[in-house]
């Protein structure tokens, strides 16, 4: 497989970060904290929209384990081929990369996302809507209109923002970026579609 690159991407091998950072790789993760987080067979890759958001995750790995220990590279779409190491492989527009000597196979696409402000909608039946696909709703926080909640179905869950008034009257939804690895992004996938369907039927017209 191979990973799309965004702005300002930070990729690294695997099998580095398996043998020689404390935890392996889901203690890298969480410590990193990045929502544009993917990974392949392979690799794993964060992408930023400067070199200061780079430099300032690369300090922080730096706090747990000396990062110039973990191969790494910082590439940009576009990046000629004579600034990628050699143990990373890159089509002909730099704009996705994979392990080198291995085939690239299909692109790991991110995970979908979901967001809009709307005519307000009775939380009740933002409810009862969400009910019949089978999908639940965790309400996390009531300390203002927004609220951080959790939608359900199954063993996938998605972590969300919901604006809603006193008036129990819901005026917007972003959700957030999974924070984990073993996501199943079909699953995943699917019940952003259906919550954007599930808005849809309540009167939304797809304006953001």
């Amino acid at each position: 497989m191979a990973l799309p690159i965004e702005f300002f991407t930070l990729v690294f091998r695997k099998a580095d970060i398996a043998a020689s950072f404390p935890g392996g790789l889901d203690a890298f993760l969480k410590l990193c904290d990045a929502p544009t987080f993917l990974e392949d067979d392979h690799l794993v890759r964060m992408s930023f929209m400067g070199l200061s958001d780079v430099d300032a995750v690369l300090n922080l790995i730096d706090s747990a384990r000396p990062a110039d220990e973990l191969r790494y590279a910082v590439v940009q779409i576009g990046i000629d081929r004579s600034q990628v190491p050699a143990w990373l492989a890159t089509d002909d527009t730099s704009s996705y990369v994979w392990l080198a000597e291995t085939v690239p196979g299909p692109i790991v696409e991110p995970p979908g996302y979901f967001g809009a402000y709307f005519t307000p909608i009775p939380l009740a039946s933002f409810n009862d809507a969400l009910r019949t696909r089978g999908v639940g709703l965790e309400m996390h926080s009531n300390e203002s209109e927004v609220h951080e909640v959790t939608f359900l179905r199954g063993s996938t869950f998605v972590d969300a923002w919901l604006v809603a008034d006193e008036q129990q009257y819901m005026r917007g939804l972003i959700t957030q970026a999974p924070r984990g690895r073993r996501i199943n992004l079909g699953e995943h996938q699917q019940l952003i579609a259906d919550l954007e369907a599930v808005v849809r039927d309540l009167g939304w017209d797809g304006s953001k």
